[in-house]
């Protein structure tokens, strides 16, 4: 038994090439895959964790969001005297208010260009060393 698949083996150098290149091939694109895409989240976390490096509270308006729970509470917005407190606090180095969400762009006559969630707009509040 050993002898004929041996020599099946030695008849077909050509297939046996093939699938061990085949073997090879796949394992390492699945390998390469799985690191280019860790590489890529790792980028991105390090990009976000910089962003927010030198943040020590944020205080979020959770009733300008009307897809949180607290959407209905009354009164709860984040004016500009709210910031204006908040830098007064004996602790507070700086504070920066911001204001993001959707940003929609429309026509001469009001109506909306594009589709409904693909641009984000955000104010630009430069900091002290900027």
């Amino acid at each position: 038994m050993y002898r004929t698949a041996f020599r099946n083996v030695l008849a077909h150098k050509g297939r046996l090439l093939m699938t061990v290149l085949a073997v090879f091939l796949g394992t390492a694109f699945v390998a390469g895959t799985l690191v280019f895409a860790d590489s890529i989240e790792q980028s991105v976390e390090d990009s976000m964790s910089s962003n927010h490096s030198r943040v020590s509270v944020q205080v979020t308006d959770t009733a300008a969001d009307p897809s949180s729970e607290a959407g209905s509470i009354s009164g709860a917005r984040l004016t500009e005297s709210t910031v204006r407190g908040i830098a007064a606090l004996p602790a507070a180095r700086s504070v920066r208010g911001t204001v993001t969400g959707f940003a929609g762009l429309s026509d001469p006559h009001g109506n909306l260009i594009g589709s409904l969630g693909n641009t984000q707009g955000a104010n630009w509040a430069p900091s002290a060393n900027a």
